[in-house]
C-alpha cells in the first residue's frame, strides 16, 4: 500500500508539472527511532544512513525521491557457525522516499526549502551478510509521513551542499527524526 502511494505521488508530480532545474544528491544522515519502538525491536535509538536522491524543480516548487540505506546499531545480535567460522549478525534497512514542497531564495546561492513527504521502509533486518543458511530476523520499523526543513548553499551554478531535517508524524512506527547532509550536483534553478 505504501509503495503504491509513493509511486502514485511520484507519477502525478513528475508527469503533471513542467520542471526546469534538476539535481542528484548523495549524502550521509543520522536517524533517531522512537525509544519504545527501538527497545521492542532490540536496536539502539539511532542509526546511520547513506542517502541517494534526485530532485526536480521549477520556480518555487520542488519534488524529490530517493533511497536511504540504514546501518542500525543492534542490541540483539546473534551468532551462527559458518564455513568461515563463527559470525555475528548485523542490523540494516532500506527505505524509499518521495517529497514535494516549496523552495525560497533569500539569495542567489542560498535556498531554503519546506517539504512534506513519505518514507517507506522496504526491509529492515538482522542477519549475517553473505550467508545463505544463517538465521534472519525481521525488524519491524517504518517511516511514514514527514515534514522537512532544508537549507542549501550552492558554491557555483552546479555544485552545492544541502542540510535537511525530517520530523516524522508517526514516530511510534519507528523513525522519529532525521538529519541529512547531501552533496548536490545539478542546476540550482
Amino acid at each position: 500500500m505504501r509503495l503504491l502511494l509513493a509511486s502514485t505521488l511520484f507519477i502525478a508530480f513528475f508527469y503533471n508539472i513542467s520542471y526546469a532545474a534538476s539535481n542528484i544528491n548523495i549524502g550521509y544522515g543520522t536517524v533517531t527511532f522512537d525509544n519504545a519502538k527501538a527497545t521492542d525491536e532490540g536496536i539502539e535509538g539511532e542509526a546511520s544512513s547513506l542517502t541517494f536522491g534526485y530532485e526536480k524543480g521549477r520556480n518555487n516548487q520542488a519534488f524529490s525521491f530517493g533511497v536511504n540505506i540504514y546501518s542500525i546499531d543492534d542490541n540483539e545480535a546473534f551468532t551462527n557457525s559458518t564455513t568461515g567460522g563463527i559470525k555475528s549478525s548485523s542490523a540494516s534497512g532500506i527505505g524509499i522516499f518521495g517529497d514535494y514542497g516549496y523552495k525560497f531564495y533569500p539569495s542567489e546561492k542560498f535556498i531554503l526549502s519546506l517539504k512534506a513527504g513519505y518514507e517507506a521502509i522496504l526491509d529492515a533486518n538482522r542477519s549475517i551478510a553473505y550467508c545463505s543458511g544463517c538465521d534472519y530476523e525481521k525488524i519491524d520499523i517504518d517511516g511514514g509521513l514527514y515534514a522537512q526543513l532544508g537549507g542549501r548553499l550552492y558554491f557555483n551554478d552546479y555544485l552545492g551542499l544541502n542540510i535537511n531535517y525530517n520530523k516524522y508524524f508517526s514516530p511510534e512506527d519507528g523513525l522519529a527524526d532525521a538529519v541529512y547532509v547531501n552533496l548536490i550536483v545539478g542546476k540550482s534553478r
